[in-house]
């Protein structure tokens, strides 16, 4: 993968991504480990050629960070609205709309009108995330080069 130009769907690119940070926090906790030991003490790996692996590892995960950031241009308003719609799902979620014991309360939105609320979110995700979705496989991401 070294210098190769690539192309591929977004959606592979995001998994892909996933797997280079997944490996670079392996590499990461391998040089935690080998960077400093005792004098006289054997390491488990050179720390020089894990070090380099942690380097090259965090150059790919850049540049596929960037080449996605690129390529969501023409979702990034639907990834904003839904990112706004989960954060505003888990208010609603966590809104207490029942009172326990005998004082007398007015509630503005009550339990009914709350899930009707989350509904209406639930519903706006799974749209925005099918669009997304279906913007993940058709469109491509340019790597390398």
């Amino acid at each position: 993968m070294a210098n190769e130009h690539r192309k591929m769907t977004v959606a592979r690119a995001l998994k892909e991504k996933e797997r280079i940070l997944r490996r670079l926090a392996e590499a990461k906790t391998l040089f935690e480990g080998v960077n400093c030991v005792k004098v006289g003490e054997v390491r488990d790996a050179d720390p020089e050629a894990v070090y380099g692996d942690v380097q090259s590892l965090q150059k790919r995960y850049l540049e596929i960070k960037k080449a996605i950031a690129v390529a969501n241009a023409g979702i990034s308003p639907k990834l904003a609205e839904l990112l706004v719609a989960k954060t505003e799902l888990n208010f609603y979620h966590r809104l207490s709309c029942r009172v326990c014991g005998t004082d007398q309360y007015d509630i503005f939105i009550d339990t009914k009108k709350r899930r009707e609320i989350i509904e209406m979110l639930n519903t706006r995700i799974e749209d925005l995330q099918d669009e997304v979705d279906n913007y993940n496989v058709t469109h491509f991401v340019e790597l390398g080069a």
